[in-house]
């Protein structure tokens, strides 16, 4: 129950059902939202944020793939869905956090916890938790993979229009490993408010550039003879799903944004008019940006920006440098969700191996476990380096990270907790023409997750064709020609 403040009272570790203490929630009971200060405006600025950034960047050609009419509609229809499946979510928690008087859930708990109430033993419950949160480790460190493609893409595009230099992607994700590793190495992510907003600032900065050169292209008729198509094929349109699914999953941080409201009894209508937001701006912006740049569209809308005027490519080449900048902040940013989940185990099997050291040795033993910890980051980071330089094409690797585990975490998992969470109560408070709509919301979740495999394996398996076929046809990334050099040759 919440108080007229918004603080939750609970008795913690009581289990709702026996009267018993139970392990499992005395571990999670100790949580209160006390220290909640957000309001609604701070969590639908914070909502916005989380889901306005490199994702954005890749709905154009999204909608390349998918086509003029469907690209939209699609992207429409894909967020209503995700919404909804927020909104699922919300409602799980809130209801099982009430069945065991806790105050606050995350993703996988929420998973953990609908397994325990539909009857699943503890093994089973536990097994749903380290599935959610494998999807989320797989899905952001594929996110930290991509922004390592995104760097290099738009540094080598800068050097080979300032300068004419071509330098290869591998050597470049090589030379930005460095100070990633070295940033990755903070422990507290506070540490990084300030470059945090150094990144927002530049996000918005590099917006308004981008709308403004397709604003500029589109009024002087510059894409009027392009040949556009309204729908694509069936193996683009797969394709299409995966950069949505990788664009609109911002699932992950709604429940973290919930716990610390004020009154979290709002979360979803501010999550409701957030998404909105959201998903609008989404189907606008992948729109304007495939009109405007037709099938040269690339995989990042950054990489079309190119000018023969000298005055504007400069300012595109700082646009460009801008993205870079907030996109290397984002790595860090994105590597903390993994490290929260993974690091706790980590370090209590690095405990346990230093407590067995000579005793010569115990000494170092704390500098040695900063050590074993920070190798143990450096390992983290190398490895999402590595899948990008196995699928250095940026529009590739956005695919495959959103087919294989954004679909999961945004359609499939929600409403599968929802039915786990509801259907028993459900049934047994329905009275008449009640049952026709307890019919119909059951039917609904189930077709929200068969349409979430749907995307997964399609998605996947377009994902997986495209990745093999560009191996072998590798196009340059540098889409512009250089402004300030007559001629590269030379």
């Amino acid at each position: 129950m919440a108080d007229v403040e918004g603080n939750v009272n609970i008795q913690e570790g009581y289990d709702g059902d026996n009267g018993e203490l139970d392990p499992l929630i005395t571990s999670i009971g100790n949580r209160s939202r006390r220290n909640c200060v957000n309001s609604d405006t701070d969590t639908f600025i914070h909502l916005i944020k989380a889901n306005v950034g490199s994702g954005l960047l890749a709905l154009p050609a999204a909608v390349k793939n998918a086509g003029y009419i469907v690209g939209p509609v699609g992207i429409l229809v894909l967020g209503f869905i995700a919404t909804h499946c927020i909104g699922l979510l919300l409602e799980s928690a809130k209801k099982l956090c009430q069945w065991k008087k806790i105050a606050a859930l995350d993703y996988s708990e929420t998973m953990q916890f609908a397994l325990l109430k539909k009857g699943f033993n503890r093994n089973v419950a536990n097994i749903g938790k380290m599935v959610v949160n494998l999807f989320l480790i797989v899905t952001q460190l594929g996110f930290c993979s991509i922004y390592f493609v995104f760097i290099a893409d738009s540094f080598q595009q800068v050097l080979k229009e300032a300068y004419c230099v071509t330098m290869p992607e591998k050597l470049l994700v090589a030379i930005f490993l460095i100070p990633v590793v070295v940033f990755c190495w903070v422990q507290n992510i506070n540490s990084l408010s300030a470059l945090s907003l150094v990144a927002n600032v530049s996000i918005a900065i590099g917006l308004v550039v981008i709308f403004y050169d397709e604003a500029s292209y589109l009024a002087t008729k510059k894409g009027s003879s392009m040949q556009l198509h309204a729908a694509g094929n069936l193996m683009n349109i797969s394709l299409f799903f995966g950069t949505a699914f990788y664009s609109v999953e911002g699932i992950g941080v709604v429940l973290p944004l919930e716990n610390k409201m004020k009154q979290p009894t709002h979360a979803k209508s501010v999550v409701y008019c957030g998404m909105a937001v959201v998903t609008i701006l989404f189907a606008l912006f992948g729109a304007i940006g495939y009109l405007t740049y037709g099938e040269n569209t690339q995989a990042s809308v950054t990489l079309n920006l190119c000018s023969n005027n000298e005055l504007t490519t400069i300012l595109f080449l700082i646009t460009k440098m801008l993205f870079v900048v907030s996109i290397f902040v984002s790595y860090m940013i994105q590597f903390y969700v993994p490290m929260d989940i993974v690091e706790p185990s980590i370090l209590k099997f690095i405990d346990q191996l230093t407590n067995k050291l000579p005793v010569l040795c115990m000494t170092y033993q704390a500098t040695i476990k900063t050590v074993l910890r920070l190798c143990f980051r450096t390992l983290v980071v190398l490895l999402t380096a590595s899948l990008a330089l196995a699928i250095p094409d940026l529009g590739d690797l956005i695919n495959l990270v959103g087919s294989v585990a954004s679909s999961a975490l945004s359609m499939i998992f929600p409403p599968f907790i929802h039915l786990l969470t509801f259907w028993n109560w459900k049934s047994s408070h329905t009275k008449g023409n009640k049952i026709i709509s307890s019919f119909f919301w059951i039917l609904k979740d189930i077709i929200i997750i068969l349409l979430g495999i749907m995307g997964f394996a399609f998605g996947t398996i377009a994902s997986l064709h495209s990745i093999v076929s560009d191996m072998k046809h590798k196009n340059s990334s540098s889409f512009c020609k250089s402004t300030f050099v007559l001629s590269c040759e030379l």
